[in-house]
């Protein structure tokens, strides 16, 4: 390249990212803090990424592997719960915590709500099926897309659920929480195995 220090195009792309994966490793938190900001202001870049997140776990099973002994090892350095972690943090965040629940309740009053009466009748018949996540018993109704991002009120957004899904997902969208399920079952599968082999 005339004016360059590069040779070509892809010597100089190559020692961008080299310069970009060495400020990653310097600075964890700041690259965090600034993805999660991206996605933040982005969502419908999340399912995306998380997507090519789950692709990449695939496509690296030891990496995977690695990336699950860790996810334990930090939940054996930190014994809380998620649900004693959340009470936790509520009691000693009660006014982000009033902030949450005051903007989830306005975006289901400002939900478009369509048919009530036809909703209302679609959630007694799917009351009956079982959890359209985990195969379990239906103890909740679930919007598909969630009310907080956008979803509606409507009986197509609503699909069966069981509480533990029902509360997993949150205000997840629905390709990000089935990632999670994915890999949920993919670790109950290894560890199985695992199991069966040392027996």
């Amino acid at each position: 390249m005339r004016g360059s220090k590069y040779a070509t195009e892809e010597e100089r792309r190559e020692a961008v990212r080299a310069s970009q994966r060495r400020y990653a490793e310097r600075n964890p938190e700041k690259v965090a803090q600034a993805r999660a900001r991206y996605l933040q202001e982005h969502p419908e870049r999340r399912a995306s990424t998380v997507e090519r997140d789950w692709q990449k776990r695939r496509a690296n099973p030891e990496r995977y592997a690695k990336f699950l002994s860790q996810g334990r090892e930090s939940y054996q350095r930190h014994p809380l719960t998620g649900k004693e972690y959340a009470y936790k943090w509520r009691a000693e965040n009660p006014d982000a915590w009033a902030n949450i629940a005051r903007r989830r309740s306005e975006a289901e009053r400002n939900a478009p709500v369509g048919d009530r009466e036809a909703a209302d009748a679609y959630a007694d018949i799917i009351r009956r099926d079982p959890c359209c996540y985990c195969g379990g018993k239906a103890t909740a109704i679930d919007h598909i897309s969630p009310i907080a991002k956008g979803g509606e009120g409507d009986w197509l957004n609503l699909a069966p659920s069981c509480k533990r899904c029902n509360s997993r997902k949150k205000d997840k969208l629905l390709l990000a929480f089935l990632g999670t399920v994915a890999s949920d079952s993919d670790r109950r599968t290894q560890e199985a195995a695992r199991a069966a082999k040392a027996a």
